[in-house]
């Protein structure tokens, strides 16, 4: 599995400390030459994040849904609610 960086983005808690996450989409390869798309959200500072692969085989629909993550800033913790939502 391939892992392509998009963007970091700066959120700040609510304890007003600024708080960094890296963007990244994953790329599986299938057979038939197909690739198969997910997501990673990884926190700056503590490593932890989360990993969703397997969402999409359409391009074009992961980077919507790359593009509304870093729009939103959104966690590692609200992925799999967000996602939910999207699908």
């Amino acid at each position: 599995m391939r892992e392509l960086f998009v963007e970091t983005c700066t959120a700040a808690g609510e304890d007003g400390a600024a708080s960094e996450y890296d963007y990244s989409i994953l790329i599986e390869e299938l057979p038939g030459g197909l690739e198969n798309y997910g997501v990673k959200i990884t926190e700056h500072g503590t490593g932890k994040g989360t990993t969703v692969p397997g969402v999409t085989v359409d391009f074009s629909r992961i980077n919507e849904l790359i593009a509304l993550l870093t729009r939103n800033v959104v966690t590692p913790t609200g992925l799999p609610d967000v996602l939910a939502d999207w699908l």
